[in-house]
């Protein structure tokens, strides 16, 4: 895992394929990009990860996460299964990264709910 809990000014974080297996942004209040692909995060850990991600939702623009390199990427199944629609409430972009193209991620099967509170 990445422990980036002591540098709450992160406002980029940077750690894709580095096969992290958990991530956890609580403490980074003024993230605003999150490249994070090939890792081998399971549905859950993007579930725990989308939670984590801090409340957006009142910036004008959008906030993004770019948890695929494209649409071939081997995590896709498990970002698919995983509720983005989390990060969207909280004002978050979900998409590939596909060489700085931005393709907005759809598809979304999870249901999960947060329950922990973040602060």
């Amino acid at each position: 895992s990445l422990d980036v809990s002591h540098n709450s000014e992160l406002q980029t974080l940077d750690c894709f394929g580095n096969q992290l297996t958990a991530l956890d942004v609580s403490k980074n209040s003024q993230l605003t990009v999150a490249l994070c692909w090939g890792n081998r995060l399971s549905t859950d850990a993007w579930n725990r990860f989308f939670c984590s991600l801090p409340d957006r939702s009142y910036m004008p623009n959008e906030q993004i996460i770019y948890p695929l390199d494209n649409r071939s990427d081997s995590q896709k199944l498990q970002v698919l299964a995983a509720n983005g629609n989390i990060a969207k409430r909280k004002g978050w972009e979900v998409s590939y990264y596909n060489d700085g193209q931005d393709t907005p991620i759809t598809g979304f099967t999870g249901s999960y709910r947060c329950t922990k509170t973040y602060k």
